[in-house]
């Protein structure tokens, strides 16, 4: 991937203030990530790549949103989980 990155709870509100302009459904989590999701798709569908390296390139973000996710986990472990979310769950 590239070079380190820095991120604060503060950036991602920043960016969920600017999807909630267009829809104020970004105050939920899940459609909140499905935007992040979608744009992730838009900009590497318009990137100069072939599509092998574009699906290589998305397998090492999956992978480095799984460490950010173990990480956060660890930091903030969940209180009585009730089940598990996946795109399309309603």
């Amino acid at each position: 991937m590239s070079e380190e990155i820095t991120i604060s709870n503060q950036l991602v509100e920043d960016v969920r203030q600017a999807f909630f302009k267009h829809d104020s459904r970004v105050d939920d989590d899940h459609v909140f990530s499905q935007y992040l999701a979608a744009s992730i798709g838009i900009l590497l569908g318009e990137h100069q790549a072939t599509l092998q390296q574009k699906n290589q390139f998305l397998e090492q973000l999956f992978q480095f949103s799984a460490h950010v996710v173990s990480q956060q986990s660890e930091e903030h472990p969940a209180e009585d989980s009730l089940g598990h979310w996946k795109p399309g769950d309603s």
